[in-house]
């Protein structure tokens, strides 16, 4: 899969890993993948709040990520949603094995984010 929710970092947090080198902008429905990113937050969310937390941390596995892997309208619209609706629940967001094409796209993702 895209995504999933598995185990803890150093702090207790959750974490919820998304391999985006799985993704392909040409073959997805951007209603689908929006839905089952929000899906695995509120999982994150759940097992955090199971612990006494608040806050889960995301990462970012960057493995296989090329052109086509970059989906700036899904990246933008789950930019907006995690600002206005889960606030203070991300406490990391790590970017793990980025390869150097990576950088074009963070250089515009990058003022999405506060």
């Amino acid at each position: 899969g895209k995504g999933i929710v598995h185990g803890f970092d150093k702090t207790g947090l959750p974490i919820f890993w998304v391999f985006s080198g799985r993704h392909s902008r040409a073959e997805r429905n951007a209603q689908e993948t929006v839905k089952f990113v929000l899906y695995n937050l509120e999982q994150a969310v759940r097992t955090a709040e199971s612990r006494g937390l608040e806050q889960m941390c995301i990462v970012v596995d960057l493995s296989g990520f090329s052109t086509r892997s970059m989906d700036y309208e899904v990246i933008k619209c789950l930019t907006d949603i995690l600002k206005r609706h889960y606030p203070e629940r991300v406490g990391k967001i790590l970017l793990w094995n980025a390869p150097s094409v990576f950088g074009m796209s963070w250089s515009i993702v990058r003022n999405w984010i506060d």
